[in-house]
C-alpha cells in the first residue's frame, strides 16, 4: 500500500461499518481510528453473541473477550446534541 493511504483505507472501511444495519440494542459510535459499540445486554456472554449476530457471524470474524473492555452501565441518557451521558453501575 502506498505511504499515507491508511487515512484513505479508513475511511473506507469506517464507511462500511457505519453504514450497516444493527440489531436492535446494538448502537455503533466512532472516534479518531476506533469503534465503540454500545450493547444492551445483561451478562459478557450476551454481548458476545448479541455483536456476533451482528457483525462478526456476518464477516466470518470472531470477538475476543479477552481483547475487549467490558463494563456495566446503568444507564444512558442522549442530549438534544446527540452527546451520551454514562451512568456507569457500581456493582460488582
Amino acid at each position: 500500500m502506498p505511504p499515507s493511504t491508511g487515512p484513505v483505507f479508513w475511511n473506507l472501511v469506517a464507511d462500511k461499518v457505519l453504514r450497516q444495519d444493527w440489531s436492535q440494542g446494538v448502537h455503533l459510535k466512532a472516534f479518531a481510528d476506533d469503534f465503540v459499540f454500545l450493547v444492551n445486554a445483561v451478562t459478557k456472554q450476551e454481548v458476545k453473541n448479541l455483536a456476533n449476530k451482528t457483525w462478526t457471524d456476518k464477516h466470518k470474524l470472531e470477538i475476543s473477550l479477552e481483547k475487549t473492555n467490558y463494563f456495566h452501565i446503568k444507564r444512558i441518557d442522549q442530549d438534544q446534541y446527540g452527546t451520551y451521558k454514562l451512568k456507569e453501575d457500581k456493582r460488582t
